[in-house]
């Protein structure tokens, strides 16, 4: 692989490695883009996501650097930055709810930049949707989600479609984030589910 594995993700029908040389390798079958390699031919081999090379900090997946879910076929990451420039959260993939958050339903073959307002410290992915756990200064324990919303995964009173992230009102500065199926689950820095 060329290099050591730090985290693995996978999807539906492909996998993805973070190695510690700041590379993601992805793996399998790729129709909607899912491995982030500028294509969507099946790759049998493990071959570099396009556009990720300085690495993935350390969340999703149980706290790994990658993140996919039962949506099953997109895949996000929050890239290794400095101090005085945060890495940047990437998704690719399958995308016909927005569930990349890049203001399109295009599928994306290669990682696209979604603009959450902060740095993301974990992120979680259900059917056709992705949320986030921003960390740091006044967006510290906020909550933001986009993509399908037919079971008011946004909690905003509506089941529009989210094409970009959106702040979701949990009511607290969340601790812990999780999606399942259509819903997710915030756990409160002061102790409330």
């Amino acid at each position: 692989m060329g290099g050591t594995v730090i985290s693995i993700g996978m999807g539906h029908h492909h996998s993805c490695a973070a190695l510690d040389n700041g590379l993601v390798k992805c793996t399998g079958r790729n129709n909607e883009g899912a491995l982030g390699v500028g294509h969507t031919s099946t790759r049998y081999e493990w071959t570099t996501v396009q556009g990720i090379t300085t690495g993935v900090l350390p969340y999703g997946f149980g706290q790994n650097g990658l993140k996919d879910g039962p949506g099953g076929y997109h895949m996000c990451a929050q890239e290794v930055g400095t101090e005085s420039s945060p890495g940047q959260f990437k998704c690719w993939g399958h995308n016909n709810y927005g569930q990349l958050g890049d203001g399109t339903s295009s599928n994306r073959n290669s990682p696209v930049v979604v603009n959450v307002g902060g740095t993301v410290i974990q992120s979680c992915m259900g059917f056709y949707f992705t949320c986030v756990r921003l960390t740091g200064g006044n967006v510290e324990g906020t909550v933001k989600c986009f993509g399908r919303n037919n079971n008011h995964q946004m909690a905003d009173g509506t089941t529009s479609t989210r094409y970009v992230p959106q702040t979701v009102n949990v009511g607290c500065q969340a601790a812990l984030l999780t999606c399942a199926g259509y819903s997710i689950s915030v756990y409160c820095t002061d102790g409330r589910i």
